[in-house]
């Protein structure tokens, strides 16, 4: 396409010279009629070969440097042209000035016609070059900078790194959750923080010897390196990093306060890809194991993430294999101290590494997306010991863990119901506990299924109320019939302070008309302390520990005969 418009310009470039031509011996024969016609003829004739010489010249310089402008669009390209545009014109207007001295009388029309011709050539030509000179610079900017936070891309700082002749320490920085702050409060908000981010990267105090690189990586992420691997200069660093921020939204009504994730590595030998994915990895280590401090990346620490992708992969076939195992505890009534029911709790018998706790697999579970079928498999379990024990008239409430991805499924409640009349439990028996570990203020398909299996007869509970995305507004959504308090705030039971806030729990569940579970409860003194503070049901190795199907047995046989 290009090459034709460059031959359709010099059709009509030679088009206009013919016509020119014409005119001119038109012109020179009316004017001087037969005398001396022969020497004119060839006067005429060699000045015409001259300028089409010229013209031809101009035409070439033209198409081919236009081409150039279109192939290399640089300032240094651009300068080039404007200079030969000039030479081109000067050319011309040199030898337009000795032929017009002796031939005036006879080539005004010729002379006039050709250089209106050049005239528009070379302004064409130069305002296209000023154009492209403001666009080069342009693209200049967009490949060196990020167009929302305005400091450099990943291009840049990788070459500012390559000019390192030096050791030297990448930071892998990510904003913690940002894609829920996205989802609660808009992208406006999410945008001011990584602006906010770039901001404090390029006000990051180092020392005067130390030279320093930031880039937006990606999306949520950023890289900030020094060209030192000393240890007080990379505290520094860090010290700022973490340092809480915090940005205003909604018309700085309120102020939204945000963490960030960071990993980093040192180089001494590594190249830049492998020092970049070892801090990567740093980063996701803390991100997934909910570290509130800066990882490094070390060989020890590579070997555990090793470790823990190889268990992603098995994870596809334990399912199958029936290597997914359950165990039972005990929830004792406080006041009455009869066995109410238990919960199922999953295990894992890899055959190589033997028993897998579920803080390791379930994670590992709802990152690569069979966190269902997990839960699923538990479920169906559960209720085929519900119905044993229905068998041996022990009647307990059966409570299984549910993650919120689960019931992201579309077809999640079919499944469920399915399960309930294939294994022939009651319903009502059946407990699902909803962890808290995302938002659920965007996902109305997840409140659409837990009000359907309400509605069909499940009770709802909601497992380790207070922490994650606890809210006021949590509660009001969800249909639950059970808040369950985690082992944690056993942990943290050290002033009346604390005593409050649990009772004001209590009283508020009270008022709604659910009951109340805690959990790790593991002494009589916190038994007794949480009977008193109105808890309706205690889970604990203070009764038992988590029990395989016939210990399961035998122990609730035990416990009624004391």
């Amino acid at each position: 396409m290009r090459n034709q418009k460059k031959y359709i310009k010099i059709i009509a470039l030679l088009f206009i010279m013919f016509l020119t031509r014409c005119l001119t011996y038109l012109n020179l024969y009316n004017i001087c009629g037969d005398s001396n016609a022969t020497l004119k003829t060839f006067h005429i004739k060699t000045i015409q070969y001259i300028s089409y010489v010229i013209l031809l010249f101009i035409i070439y310089l033209y198409c081919c440097h236009e081409n150039n402008i279109n192939k290399k669009n640089t300032y240094k390209n651009n300068k080039l042209l404007i200079i030969l545009s000039t030479v081109r014109f000067a050319l011309f207007s040199i030898i337009y000035l000795i032929l017009s001295k002796f031939y005036t009388k006879y080539l005004n029309l010729n002379i006039y016609v050709s250089t209106i011709i050049i005239f528009f050539i070379i302004s064409r030509n130069v305002h296209i070059r000023k154009k492209n000179k403001l666009l080069s610079k342009k693209l200049d900017l967009i490949y060196k900078k990020d167009n929302l936070t305005n400091i450099y891309n990943f291009n840049v700082f990788e070459k500012i790194i390559f000019s390192w002749n030096k050791p030297y320490t990448i930071f892998f920085i990510n904003v913690k959750k940002l894609k829920d702050i996205n989802d609660v409060y808009g992208h406006g908000v999410g945008n001011e923080i990584l602006i906010q981010v770039a901001n404090s990267l390029k006000k990051l105090n180092t020392y005067e010897n130390v030279k320093k690189a930031y880039c937006r990586y990606n999306s949520d992420k950023f890289l900030y390196a020094i060209d030192t691997t000393d240890s007080n200069y990379i505290k520094n660093v860090l010290d700022e990093l973490c340092l809480n921020k915090s940005v205003c939204c909604n018309d700085e009504k309120i102020e939204l306060i945000f963490e960030l994730n960071v990993g980093y590595a040192i180089n001494e030998d590594e190249d830049f890809e492998t020092i970049i994915n070892n801090s990567e990895l740093a980063m996701y280590y803390g991100k997934e194991n909910k570290l509130n401090n800066p990882v490094e990346y070390s060989q020890e620490l590579k070997e555990k993430y090793s470790n823990i992708k190889d268990l992603e992969k098995d994870l596809d076939n334990a399912i199958e294999n029936g290597e997914i195992a359950v165990v039972f505890q005990p929830k004792i009534c406080a006041i009455t101290e009869n066995v109410k029911g238990f919960e199922a709790l999953a295990r894992w018998n890899h055959k190589h590494k033997g028993l897998i706790f579920p803080n390791i697999f379930i994670k590992l579970a709802e990152e690569s997306g069979k966190i269902h079928k997990i839960d699923l498999c538990i479920l169906k379990k559960a209720c085929e010991f519900e119905k044993k024990l229905e068998g041996l008239n022990i009647y307990n409430t059966c409570s299984v863990n549910f993650s919120v991805k689960t019931l992201q499924e579309e077809d999640i409640v079919n499944i469920v119901n399915d399960i309930i009349i294939e294994t022939g439990v009651k319903k009502e028996n059946i407990i699902i506990e909803i962890l808290e570990n995302i938002d659920l203020n965007h996902n109305k398909l997840v409140l659409d299924n837990i009000n359907q299996l309400k509605k069909l007869g499940f009770k709802i509970s909601i497992d380790d109320f207070g922490t994650e995305y606890s809210s006021l507004n949590r509660i009001a959504q969800v249909p639950f019939n059970e808040l369950k308090i985690p082992k944690d705030f056993i942990d943290i039971i050290y002033s009346d302070r604390q005593l409050k806030v649990l009772e004001s729990v209590i009283f508020m569940a009270k008022l709604l008309k659910t009951d109340t579970v805690i959990e790790g409860v593991e002494t009589e003194y916190q038994y007794k302390l949480f009977k008193d503070l109105g808890f309706n049901l205690i889970q604990g190795y203070y009764f038992s520990k988590p029990l395989k199907e016939d210990e399961y047995i035998q122990w609730i046989r035990n416990y009624m005969r004391r």
